[in-house]
């Protein structure tokens, strides 16, 4: 593949000509990691920082403990008590999540690893940098230990990194990263609202009102198609040979049918064979009956299907209602 032009291949990957790429430590001029010794808690005090409070690029406050003032004082050396500015990293349990400490007094225990950027570097830089996935794997796959896995960070000061010449380039892309990030949490936070008012007015709409009648779903019903547990090698056939999707519960997602999604594909006489309850019609309903469970959508056309099938996947069910029932859908 050519090189474009102001660009460089090196061992961390194509990069601009005038990144340098270094082992971590010459971007740092501190680096150790908590204590080990049981601490005093407090209901207040000095907040006590391990693994499990970093989460998302900050240190979550609301689970961490606290320790008295005189404890952090008297019983911490200067490796557990680390300084506004500086990046932790998670070492133990659940690994390489990454926080930069802010005005607040925190220490760290042995889970937790501290690096103290030099004046080559932005902590915001770095921890956007080590936070991206060839990082992420590299310090993933240098953990040691059998059963709980623990980054050593004696080997992570040895990883290289690629860094921009200047602080200003630094501080520039962590802002366009970091304000990514924040859209992305915000639409995120969108979504489960809206998912929410969605089911809010399901429950109100679906409520059981006067004039309703309960009654079995197969007395709405035409039929039943339930081909679980069948398979080509059954049928004395196999995939291939034709152009006929086979829909199993990797395609229904909830609402809708994802054409997209990866599919086996049979023949004509695999689906005569398949199929001997009939074809399947627009507007037929898919259920999936394993894992993801309850999915529910719509056959969106008239094409042949082979639906459904369990040979490889989750399966799921085929209802067909009668034809003064069915739903006036949009194709999806």
């Amino acid at each position: 593949m050519e090189m474009k032009p102001g660009y460089k291949q090196t061992e961390v990957g194509v990069i601009p000509e005038d990144w340098e790429v270094s082992p971590l430590e010459a971007f740092t001029s501190f680096i150790s990691y908590g204590f080990t010794n049981p601490m005093p808690t407090s209901e207040s005090g000095v907040y006590m920082i391990t693994a499990k409070d970093i989460n998302h690029g900050k240190i979550q406050f609301d689970t961490a403990r606290c320790t008295p003032e005189e404890a952090y004082r008297t019983l911490l050396t200067a490796k557990s008590r680390p300084k506004k500015g500086d990046l932790l990293l998670t070492k133990d349990g659940t690994l390489g999540r990454l926080a930069i400490v802010d005005d607040r007094t925190v220490c760290i225990n042995q889970s937790v690893a501290v690096l103290r950027p030099n004046s080559k570097a932005v902590a915001e830089f770095l921890r956007v940098l080590l936070e991206a996935p060839p990082y992420q794997n590299r310090m993933l796959e240098d953990a040691g230990g059998s059963t709980i896995k623990h980054i050593y960070i004696t080997i992570v000061n040895q990883m290289p990194v690629a860094v921009p010449p200047t602080k200003a380039e630094q501080e520039a892309i962590a802002e366009a990263l970091s304000d990514a990030d924040a859209l992305i949490e915000s639409l995120e936070q969108l979504i489960a609202k809206k998912r929410q008012i969605k089911q809010d007015a399901m429950q109100e709409l679906l409520r059981p009102k006067t004039g309703w009648v309960e009654d079995e779903i197969r007395s709405i019903l035409t039929l039943i198609m339930d081909y679980r547990g069948r398979t080509p090698k059954k049928l004395g056939m196999g995939w291939g040979s034709g152009d006929i999707r086979a829909l199993s519960a990797g395609n229904v997602k909830m609402g809708r049918i994802d054409l997209e999604a990866e599919a086996y594909f049979g023949s004509e006489q695999l689906h005569h064979k398949w199929m001997t309850q009939g074809d399947t019609q627009k507007d037929d309903i898919l259920i999936t009956t394993e894992a993801p469970l309850g999915n529910v959508a719509l056959i969106p056309d008239n094409k042949k299907y082979i639906s459904p099938f369990a040979s490889s996947g989750p399966s799921c069910l085929n209802f067909k209602l009668p034809v003064e029932s069915r739903p006036q859908a949009q194709p999806l």
